[in-house]
């Protein structure tokens, strides 16, 4: 990402950060008060978001346990945020091996901290865009050797990427992981054609901490993800992931005024 667009660093208190703003919806201690300020501001213009927020972090732990249930021992994650007691390796069995990775270093320090000493846990920089900094490392060669048949992990990330950003990414993962690999991730269908008052209150508003949107549709997505071929059950709204009414589908539909709202998917080599 370039440096004019790139969010403030996480331990940057002067400004909002988009992922402390998350960790606040999602009932978080790691944020400032100013993030709370800008939590706030974004639930009185979407007061789901924090249930949205819930959503995709379940849709992480339904990722991991549909990995599991495939036989996968080795996961890889981008855009990683704080590795908090839902995160991967608090859901899998001991011997797992897993890389967590994040664009912002003061997460990745804090997070190195919260892992500890675990031989199977490691977490390293990597800015998502440049997915190859982190594949060809010493330290992921040697965590994975020539194993490379992983669960990717690329989730609420999407919708702060260029098309181009996605595209590259997606596809040096997918030459780099071995055949039988899958990866999964959260976005946002949404055609911006049209954007309501509303809408563009909160794209002004992550705008003003560095944080641009970028919207695309889920046939887009579906150009943007090749060779990657999606897996079953295809492209689901969050709630159909999780079993749950329609509710923030719906009201997430009503805001953007077109597209379906926030989905999940599964993909495969």
């Amino acid at each position: 990402m370039d440096t004019e667009n790139q969010q403030p660093y996480i331990s940057d208190a002067s400004q909002p950060n988009a992922g402390r703003i998350y960790d606040y919806l999602l009932g978080g201690s790691l944020n400032f008060e100013i993030d709370r300020i800008a939590g706030e501001q974004l639930k009185k213009l979407v007061p789901f978001a924090p249930k949205l927020a819930q959503l995709g972090r379940w849709f992480l732990g339904n990722g991991v346990r549909m990995s599991l249930e495939r036989g996968f021992t080795q996961f890889i994650d981008f855009a990683s945020g704080l590795p908090s007691k839902d995160h991967i390796h608090s859901n899998t069995p001991p011997g797992t091996k897993i890389m967590y990775s994040d664009i912002d270093p003061i997460t990745v320090q804090y997070a190195k901290k919260i892992i500890g000493e675990n031989p199977d846990v490691k977490y390293e920089f990597c800015d998502i865009s440049k997915p190859e900094t982190l594949l060809e490392s010493d330290i992921v060669k040697k965590m994975f050797g020539d194993n490379h048949k992983v669960a990717a992990g690329y989730n609420g990330i999407c919708y702060f990427l260029t098309d181009e950003q996605i595209r590259y990414s997606m596809n040096i993962i997918f030459k780099w992981a071995d055949k039988g690999s899958i990866l999964f991730f959260t976005d946002l269908d949404y055609d911006a054609q049209n954007i309501n008052p509303t809408l563009q209150s909160v794209i002004d508003s992550y705008r003003k901490i560095k944080q641009p949107f970028f919207f695309r549709s889920k046939e887009k997505m579906k150009e943007l993800i090749k060779p990657w071929k999606i897996s079953d059950p295809g492209f689901l709204n969050l709630e159909e992931w999780h079993k749950m009414p329609s509710f923030y589908t719906e009201a997430t539909a009503q805001l953007i005024g077109s597209g379906s709202g926030f989905y999940g998917g599964f993909l495969e080599k």
